[in-house]
């Protein structure tokens, strides 16, 4: 799975912060949440913010 927030990214930015889930389930408040240093960088530089669950975490299964 995947979340993203583009609340914060300017006309014409062009700087995305990706985070890399770890071993464990991921949420979309590491994306949401102002308090999250994530999310005040992108707010901060006007940029968008992509969060990465791990695979076999979480809801994330690549297999059936």
């Amino acid at each position: 799975r995947y979340f993203y927030n583009f609340q914060f990214q300017t006309s014409g930015s062009n700087v995305a912060f990706l985070m890399i889930g770890g071993e464990g389930p991921e949420s979309i408040g590491w994306v949401s949440n102002e308090n999250y240093p994530f999310v005040k960088w992108s707010k901060q530089f006007g940029a968008a913010v992509f969060l990465l669950e791990h695979r076999f975490y979480g809801e994330s299964h690549p297999t059936p």
